[in-house]
């Protein structure tokens, strides 16, 4: 999942730069517009083992 990986990595730059809330809403978006649906999304988002 290129596309979540891609905005997870964009949303832990924002959190490492002191902008939690554009990491926060870096993660929403990417959530909703993801691949699959919000739950799969969310899940493959956080059983990433190389996080």
């Amino acid at each position: 999942m290129g596309f979540l990986n891609d905005r997870k990595a964009e949303a832990k730059e924002a959190i490492d730069e002191g902008d939690s809330k554009q990491g926060a809403e870096i993660l929403y978006h990417a959530l909703l517009e993801g691949p699959g649906t919000f739950s799969e999304n969310l899940k493959a988002i956080t059983d990433d083992p190389n996080s």
